[in-house]
């Protein structure tokens, strides 16, 4: 990670705020949610959990993460 950098937020020192990012790579979000990269995978592979495709590389909307996690508390 960099500085200033930690689960998917971003600290701005020069605005002293935290900015949240608009979509998370698979990794960060299995950081912020606090699950393996292996558990992201899984619920991608589902289809439990929407992405996109950007440049090759696999990012969530932090919509699609909200999404998620409302369907999960629903559930429990």
């Amino acid at each position: 990670m960099e500085y200033g950098q930690t689960l998917g937020v971003l600290f701005a020192p020069e605005q002293s705020a935290l900015v949240a990012p608009a979509a998370f790579p698979a990794d960060e979000l299995a950081a912020y949610f606090r699950i393996s990269r292996a558990s992201v995978w899984r619920l991608l592979k589902k289809g439990s959990l929407a992405r996109t495709r950007i440049g090759g590389r696999t990012v969530i909307h932090r919509i699609d993460a909200g999404a998620f996690l409302a369907r999960a508390a629903a559930v429990a």
